[in-house]
């Protein structure tokens, strides 16, 4: 367990493999853990100043389809009714 957590980081460490992080953290930062992705595109900037544009247009992505993500889960799960009328007047 331990040596495959070790792996994963190496995978995703920000010198070596940095858009994918970034990727990941943005999608993940906006649909299951409440955090930011703005440290993971800072550190990468900081790093690589050359890919400033490639980190904002990835985060960017990352974090939209994340809230498409969250928008079609919640839209799977608690459907509209779109032939109810809402009721009126008081009871």
């Amino acid at each position: 367990m331990n040596e495959t957590l070790n792996q994963l980081l190496q995978l995703l460490a920000l010198p070596e493999y940095g858009l994918s992080t970034v990727f990941v953290v943005s999608f993940v930062s906006a649909t299951l853990l409440p955090m930011g992705s703005e440290p993971a595109v800072f550190g990468l900037i900081k790093l690589r100043p050359d890919l400033f544009w490639p980190t904002i247009a990835v985060a960017t992505v990352g974090n939209t389809l994340g809230g498409a993500l969250d928008w079609a889960t919640a839209r799977i799960r608690w459907p509209t009714n779109t032939g109810a009328r809402a009721p009126t007047g008081a009871p």
